[in-house]
Protein backbone atom coordinates (compact mmCIF):
# COMPACT_ATOMS: atom_id res chain seq x y z
CA UNK A 1 0.00 0.00 0.00
CA UNK A 2 1.16 3.54 -0.77
CA UNK A 3 0.63 6.40 1.70
CA UNK A 4 -1.26 9.33 0.19
CA UNK A 5 -2.41 12.74 1.39
CA UNK A 6 -5.86 12.72 2.91
CA UNK A 7 -8.00 12.86 6.02
CA UNK A 8 -10.17 10.25 7.71
CA UNK A 9 -13.38 10.21 5.67
CA UNK A 10 -15.45 8.99 8.63
CA UNK A 11 -14.59 11.69 11.17
CA UNK A 12 -12.59 14.15 8.96
CA UNK A 13 -9.55 13.98 11.28
CA UNK A 14 -6.67 15.47 9.29
CA UNK A 15 -3.89 13.75 11.25
CA UNK A 16 -5.05 10.31 10.06
CA UNK A 17 -2.73 8.23 7.87
CA UNK A 18 -4.28 7.10 4.58
CA UNK A 19 -2.88 4.32 2.37
CA UNK A 20 -4.12 3.40 -1.11
CA UNK A 21 -4.44 -0.20 -2.22
CA UNK A 22 -5.06 0.40 -5.90
CA UNK A 23 -5.11 -3.31 -6.71
CA UNK A 24 -8.21 -3.79 -4.55
CA UNK A 25 -9.80 -0.35 -5.07
CA UNK A 26 -9.75 0.48 -1.40
CA UNK A 27 -7.92 2.47 1.25
CA UNK A 28 -6.51 1.69 4.67
CA UNK A 29 -6.97 4.45 7.23
CA UNK A 30 -5.21 4.75 10.60
CA UNK A 31 -7.05 7.41 12.60
CA UNK A 32 -6.47 8.49 16.22
CA UNK A 33 -10.25 8.42 16.74
CA UNK A 34 -11.53 5.65 14.46
CA UNK A 35 -8.56 3.32 14.77
CA UNK A 36 -7.64 1.14 11.78
CA UNK A 37 -10.18 0.40 9.07
CA UNK A 38 -10.50 -0.30 5.37
CA UNK A 39 -12.87 1.55 3.06
CA UNK A 40 -13.77 0.86 -0.56
CA UNK A 41 -13.02 3.49 -3.18
CA UNK A 42 -16.73 3.98 -3.88
CA UNK A 43 -17.57 4.40 -0.19
CA UNK A 44 -14.66 6.81 0.29
CA UNK A 45 -15.79 8.96 -2.63
CA UNK A 46 -19.37 8.95 -1.37
CA UNK A 47 -18.36 10.05 2.13
CA UNK A 48 -15.95 12.66 0.79
CA UNK A 49 -18.68 14.25 -1.33
CA UNK A 50 -21.35 13.91 1.37
CA UNK A 51 -19.60 13.84 4.77
CA UNK A 52 -21.30 13.15 8.09
CA UNK A 53 -21.77 16.71 9.30
CA UNK A 54 -23.94 16.14 12.37
CA UNK A 55 -21.53 16.10 15.32
CA UNK A 56 -23.37 13.40 17.28
CA UNK A 57 -23.75 11.11 14.28
CA UNK A 58 -20.09 11.64 13.37
CA UNK A 59 -19.17 10.77 16.97
CA UNK A 60 -21.29 7.63 16.79
CA UNK A 61 -19.76 6.62 13.46
CA UNK A 62 -16.14 7.00 14.58
CA UNK A 63 -16.81 5.17 17.84
CA UNK A 64 -18.54 2.29 16.08
CA UNK A 65 -15.70 1.98 13.57
CA UNK A 66 -13.19 1.89 16.45
CA UNK A 67 -15.17 -0.87 18.18
CA UNK A 68 -15.03 -2.88 14.95
CA UNK A 69 -11.37 -2.34 14.04
CA UNK A 70 -10.24 -3.84 10.75
CA UNK A 71 -13.69 -3.31 9.26
CA UNK A 72 -14.10 -2.95 5.49
CA UNK A 73 -16.64 -0.16 4.95
CA UNK A 74 -18.61 -0.51 1.73
CA UNK A 75 -21.21 1.75 0.11
CA UNK A 76 -24.07 -0.33 1.50
CA UNK A 77 -22.72 0.25 5.04
CA UNK A 78 -22.94 4.04 4.83
CA UNK A 79 -26.67 4.31 5.48
CA UNK A 80 -26.53 2.44 8.81
CA UNK A 81 -23.27 4.25 9.68
CA UNK A 82 -25.03 7.62 9.39
CA UNK A 83 -27.97 6.60 11.59
CA UNK A 84 -26.36 4.75 14.50
CA UNK A 85 -28.23 4.96 17.79
CA UNK A 86 -26.55 7.12 20.44
CA UNK A 87 -25.84 4.98 23.52
CA UNK A 88 -27.17 6.17 26.86
CA UNK A 89 -24.81 7.75 29.39
CA UNK A 90 -24.83 4.50 31.35
CA UNK A 91 -23.90 2.48 28.25
CA UNK A 92 -21.10 4.88 27.38
CA UNK A 93 -19.72 4.73 30.90
CA UNK A 94 -19.76 0.93 30.78
CA UNK A 95 -17.88 0.95 27.47
CA UNK A 96 -15.26 3.25 29.01
CA UNK A 97 -14.94 1.12 32.15
CA UNK A 98 -14.41 -2.01 30.05
CA UNK A 99 -11.85 -0.22 27.87
CA UNK A 100 -9.90 1.00 30.92
CA UNK A 101 -9.86 -2.50 32.41
CA UNK A 102 -8.66 -4.05 29.14
CA UNK A 103 -5.95 -1.43 28.65
CA UNK A 104 -4.74 -1.53 32.27
CA UNK A 105 -5.52 -5.06 33.52
CA UNK A 106 -3.42 -4.92 36.69
CA UNK A 107 -5.70 -4.69 39.72
CA UNK A 108 -5.50 -1.23 41.27
CA UNK A 109 -3.48 0.20 38.36
CA UNK A 110 -3.07 3.95 38.79
CA UNK A 111 -4.59 6.20 36.16
CA UNK A 112 -4.04 9.93 35.95
CA UNK A 113 -6.14 12.64 34.39
CA UNK A 114 -3.17 13.55 32.24
CA UNK A 115 -3.22 10.07 30.78
CA UNK A 116 -6.62 10.76 29.24
CA UNK A 117 -6.23 14.43 28.34
CA UNK A 118 -2.79 13.76 26.86
CA UNK A 119 -4.29 11.42 24.27
CA UNK A 120 -8.03 12.08 24.40
CA UNK A 121 -8.86 10.92 20.89
CA UNK A 122 -8.98 7.17 21.51
CA UNK A 123 -10.74 7.61 24.87
CA UNK A 124 -13.34 9.93 23.36
CA UNK A 125 -14.02 7.30 20.71
CA UNK A 126 -14.10 4.43 23.18
CA UNK A 127 -16.68 6.23 25.31
CA UNK A 128 -18.68 7.63 22.35
CA UNK A 129 -17.85 11.14 23.58
CA UNK A 130 -18.05 14.07 21.18
CA UNK A 131 -15.26 15.96 22.95
CA UNK A 132 -12.93 15.84 25.98
CA UNK A 133 -15.53 17.64 28.11
CA UNK A 134 -17.97 14.73 27.74
CA UNK A 135 -15.16 12.29 28.52
CA UNK A 136 -14.25 14.28 31.63
CA UNK A 137 -17.87 14.25 32.82
CA UNK A 138 -18.07 10.48 32.46
CA UNK A 139 -14.84 10.01 34.40
CA UNK A 140 -15.13 12.62 37.14
CA UNK A 141 -18.86 12.79 37.75
CA UNK A 142 -20.74 9.75 36.50
CA UNK A 143 -18.21 6.97 37.03
CA UNK A 144 -16.55 8.40 40.16
CA UNK A 145 -19.15 10.36 42.12
CA UNK A 146 -22.39 8.77 40.92
CA UNK A 147 -21.56 5.12 40.30
CA UNK A 148 -18.45 4.71 42.45
CA UNK A 149 -16.74 2.64 39.76
CA UNK A 150 -13.58 4.78 40.01
CA UNK A 151 -11.78 6.23 43.02
CA UNK A 152 -9.70 9.40 43.01
CA UNK A 153 -7.48 10.79 45.75
CA UNK A 154 -8.92 14.31 45.51
CA UNK A 155 -12.13 15.93 44.32
CA UNK A 156 -10.41 17.91 41.56
CA UNK A 157 -9.28 14.72 39.82
CA UNK A 158 -5.75 16.02 39.40
CA UNK A 159 -3.67 13.27 40.97
CA UNK A 160 -4.31 9.54 40.64
CA UNK A 161 -7.33 7.33 40.27
CA UNK A 162 -8.00 3.63 39.88
CA UNK A 163 -10.88 1.24 39.38
CA UNK A 164 -12.78 0.90 42.65
CA UNK A 165 -14.09 -2.37 44.12
CA UNK A 166 -17.56 -1.39 42.87
CA UNK A 167 -16.07 -1.04 39.41
CA UNK A 168 -14.59 -4.53 39.45
CA UNK A 169 -17.89 -5.92 40.73
CA UNK A 170 -19.72 -4.26 37.85
CA UNK A 171 -17.20 -5.57 35.33
CA UNK A 172 -17.82 -9.08 36.63
CA UNK A 173 -21.58 -8.59 36.27
CA UNK A 174 -21.06 -7.51 32.66
CA UNK A 175 -18.80 -10.47 31.91
CA UNK A 176 -21.32 -12.92 33.32
CA UNK A 177 -24.06 -11.23 31.35
CA UNK A 178 -26.38 -11.89 34.25
CA UNK A 179 -26.19 -15.44 35.55
CA UNK A 180 -29.97 -15.64 35.43
CA UNK A 181 -30.16 -14.90 31.71
CA UNK A 182 -31.18 -17.93 29.74
CA UNK A 183 -31.06 -16.86 26.08
CA UNK A 184 -28.40 -17.00 23.41
CA UNK A 185 -28.71 -14.43 20.61
CA UNK A 186 -27.76 -15.26 17.03
CA UNK A 187 -26.40 -12.60 14.65
CA UNK A 188 -26.29 -13.83 11.05
CA UNK A 189 -27.15 -13.14 7.42
CA UNK A 190 -30.89 -13.41 6.71
CA UNK A 191 -30.69 -15.17 3.36
CA UNK A 192 -32.01 -18.46 1.98
CA UNK A 193 -28.44 -19.43 1.22
CA UNK A 194 -27.75 -19.91 4.93
CA UNK A 195 -31.27 -20.41 6.28
CA UNK A 196 -30.62 -24.06 7.11
CA UNK A 197 -27.80 -23.36 9.54
CA UNK A 198 -30.22 -21.54 11.84
CA UNK A 199 -33.01 -24.10 11.79
CA UNK A 200 -30.86 -27.22 11.53
CA UNK A 201 -27.70 -26.31 13.47
CA UNK A 202 -27.41 -23.07 15.45
CA UNK A 203 -30.85 -23.07 17.07
CA UNK A 204 -30.69 -26.77 18.01
CA UNK A 205 -27.16 -26.31 19.42
CA UNK A 206 -28.19 -23.37 21.63
CA UNK A 207 -31.24 -25.30 22.83
CA UNK A 208 -29.22 -28.47 23.48
CA UNK A 209 -26.75 -26.45 25.58
CA UNK A 210 -29.64 -25.36 27.83
CA UNK A 211 -30.51 -21.89 26.49
CA UNK A 212 -33.35 -20.27 24.57
CA UNK A 213 -32.27 -19.50 21.01
CA UNK A 214 -33.15 -15.96 19.88
CA UNK A 215 -32.93 -14.42 16.43
CA UNK A 216 -34.45 -11.01 15.78
CA UNK A 217 -36.82 -12.19 13.04
CA UNK A 218 -38.47 -14.46 15.59
CA UNK A 219 -39.13 -11.69 18.14
CA UNK A 220 -42.47 -9.85 18.15
CA UNK A 221 -42.00 -6.11 18.72
CA UNK A 222 -43.16 -2.61 17.77
CA UNK A 223 -39.81 -0.89 18.19
CA UNK A 224 -37.18 0.30 15.74
CA UNK A 225 -35.37 -2.85 14.64
CA UNK A 226 -31.90 -1.62 15.69
CA UNK A 227 -33.13 -0.81 19.21
CA UNK A 228 -34.78 -4.22 19.48
CA UNK A 229 -31.61 -6.01 18.39
CA UNK A 230 -29.52 -4.19 21.00
CA UNK A 231 -32.12 -4.83 23.70
CA UNK A 232 -32.10 -8.55 22.91
CA UNK A 233 -28.31 -8.71 23.00
CA UNK A 234 -28.31 -6.96 26.38
CA UNK A 235 -30.74 -9.51 27.78
CA UNK A 236 -28.79 -12.50 26.43
CA UNK A 237 -26.17 -14.63 28.11
CA UNK A 238 -24.01 -14.85 24.97
CA UNK A 239 -24.03 -14.22 21.21
CA UNK A 240 -23.40 -16.61 18.34
CA UNK A 241 -22.18 -14.61 15.33
CA UNK A 242 -21.99 -16.24 11.90
CA UNK A 243 -19.93 -14.21 9.44
CA UNK A 244 -20.93 -16.00 6.26
CA UNK A 245 -21.99 -13.35 3.76
CA UNK A 246 -19.88 -10.56 5.24
CA UNK A 247 -22.81 -8.60 6.67
CA UNK A 248 -21.99 -5.31 8.37
CA UNK A 249 -24.81 -5.87 10.86
CA UNK A 250 -23.16 -9.04 12.17
CA UNK A 251 -19.91 -7.16 12.83
CA UNK A 252 -21.86 -4.45 14.62
CA UNK A 253 -23.84 -6.88 16.81
CA UNK A 254 -20.73 -8.91 17.70
CA UNK A 255 -18.84 -5.72 18.52
CA UNK A 256 -21.72 -4.45 20.65
CA UNK A 257 -21.80 -7.70 22.61
CA UNK A 258 -18.04 -7.63 23.13
CA UNK A 259 -18.30 -4.03 24.30
CA UNK A 260 -20.70 -5.25 27.00
CA UNK A 261 -18.31 -8.02 27.98
CA UNK A 262 -20.63 -10.77 26.69
CA UNK A 263 -19.06 -13.94 25.27
CA UNK A 264 -19.19 -14.13 21.47
CA UNK A 265 -18.92 -17.46 19.66
CA UNK A 266 -17.69 -17.10 16.10
CA UNK A 267 -18.82 -19.28 13.17
CA UNK A 268 -18.35 -19.07 9.41
CA UNK A 269 -18.87 -21.26 6.35
CA UNK A 270 -15.64 -22.89 5.19
CA UNK A 271 -15.39 -21.03 1.87
CA UNK A 272 -16.12 -17.65 3.50
CA UNK A 273 -13.35 -17.71 6.14
CA UNK A 274 -10.88 -15.81 3.94
CA UNK A 275 -13.45 -13.02 3.49
CA UNK A 276 -13.66 -12.30 7.22
CA UNK A 277 -12.07 -8.96 8.04
CA UNK A 278 -8.43 -9.46 8.96
CA UNK A 279 -8.82 -8.02 12.46
CA UNK A 280 -11.36 -10.70 13.35
CA UNK A 281 -9.44 -13.72 12.10
CA UNK A 282 -7.60 -13.91 15.42
CA UNK A 283 -10.72 -15.41 17.01
CA UNK A 284 -11.30 -19.14 17.23
CA UNK A 285 -13.91 -19.67 14.54
CA UNK A 286 -16.03 -22.78 14.23
CA UNK A 287 -15.71 -23.41 10.50
CA UNK A 288 -18.65 -25.35 9.07
CA UNK A 289 -19.56 -27.14 5.86
CA UNK A 290 -23.07 -27.03 4.36
CA UNK A 291 -23.04 -30.78 3.86
CA UNK A 292 -22.26 -31.50 7.53
CA UNK A 293 -24.57 -29.39 9.69
CA UNK A 294 -24.82 -32.08 12.44
CA UNK A 295 -21.10 -31.54 13.04
CA UNK A 296 -21.70 -27.78 13.41
CA UNK A 297 -24.50 -28.49 15.90
CA UNK A 298 -22.24 -30.73 17.98
CA UNK A 299 -19.24 -28.40 17.94
CA UNK A 300 -21.32 -25.32 18.70
CA UNK A 301 -23.07 -26.99 21.62
CA UNK A 302 -19.72 -28.06 23.08
CA UNK A 303 -18.24 -24.58 22.56
CA UNK A 304 -21.21 -22.97 24.35
CA UNK A 305 -20.99 -25.35 27.28
CA UNK A 306 -17.20 -24.96 27.51
CA UNK A 307 -17.31 -21.16 27.27
CA UNK A 308 -20.43 -20.25 29.26
CA UNK A 309 -21.47 -23.44 31.02
CA UNK A 310 -24.60 -25.49 30.59
CA UNK A 311 -27.81 -23.50 30.81
CA UNK A 312 -30.93 -24.18 32.91
CA UNK A 313 -33.43 -24.59 30.06
CA UNK A 314 -34.58 -28.14 29.38
CA UNK A 315 -34.49 -28.85 25.63
CA UNK A 316 -37.93 -29.52 24.18
CA UNK A 317 -38.45 -32.87 22.49
CA UNK A 318 -39.19 -32.66 18.76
Amino acid sequence: MEEIDGACVVCTEESAEVYQDSGNDRYKVICPYCGDYLISDDASRTLASSPITNIRQRTNARSWVRENRGLLIRVEDLGPLRTLRTPSVAERAEKLLIAIDKTYPSIGAELTKRLFTGNPAQWCARSWSANPAELSYLLTVYMTKTKGWLLDSDENFTSTMHIAPNGYDHLEELRLGGADRVSGFCAMWFNEEVAAIWTDAIKPAINAAGYDAVRIDGVEHNNKIDDEILANIRSSRFVVADFTGERGGVYFEAGFAMGLGLPVIWTVREDALTEVHFDNRQYNFIVWKPEDLPELTKRLQLRIEATIGRGPVTPQAN
